[in-house]
């Protein structure tokens, strides 16, 4: 069985194979392009585990005390932030609480990405990060808008379709790392 997904980067092999290649200096097509399918396959992830799409549903009508029930039984990081998106005060009118819990997803991973990656060459300041971070959710909005959309329909949402070449790079990435300690083989060892 599947391991439950996680809001923390440490405890997410998807989210850390991805902190690794943005702190690897990849062009900013490439993290976008991967920033985008890891936030699907969580997602797709997620609603296997829990009632994704009935706890959202329950949040857009508020907070109740059945909904925190809910919210409890399940146990889960992502139903915990729903109702933690639910709980704030709508400013923006305009946004649904699917688009509000896609963004805070989001906004918590790389947060999280970012209290590491500081301090690196790419990014020596946390301003430099933040303005790098907010160009690359300017970058994928639309992906986020579609993948709220997709929550909200309530259909399982599915990665965007990718080249046959980007997914041999990436089975040629993953089959280099070492099941054992998560490093990049090199000439067979480690």
């Amino acid at each position: 069985m599947a391991e439950n997904e996680r809001l923390d980067v440490l405890k997410n092999k998807r989210w850390l194979r991805l902190m690794r290649f943005m702190g690897s200096n990849r062009p900013e097509h490439e993290i976008t392009r991967r920033l985008t399918v890891t936030m699907y396959r969580t997602l797709r992830s997620v609603a296997k585990q829990i009632p994704l799409e009935a706890l959202l549903t329950s949040a857009s009508e508020g907070v109740t005390p059945e909904f925190s029930r809910s919210v409890a039984e399940c146990r889960h990081d992502f139903a915990e932030m729903i109702e933690r998106v639910a709980a704030e005060p709508t400013i923006d009118m305009r946004s649904t609480i699917c688009e509000k819990f896609v963004d805070a997803v989001v906004d918590r991973y790389l947060d999280q990405i970012g209290f590491r990656l500081v301090g690196q060459a790419q990014f020596a300041t946390f301003d430099s990060y933040c303005a790098q971070m907010n160009r690359w959710k300017d970058l994928i909005r639309p992906a986020l808008k579609r993948l709220a959309g997709t929550l909200e329909s309530g259909k399982l949402p599915r990665v965007p379709a990718q080249s046959a070449a980007t997914r041999a790079a990436e089975r040629e990435e993953l089959m280099g790392l070492s099941l054992l300690t998560g490093r990049v083989q090199r000439n067979g060892y480690v």
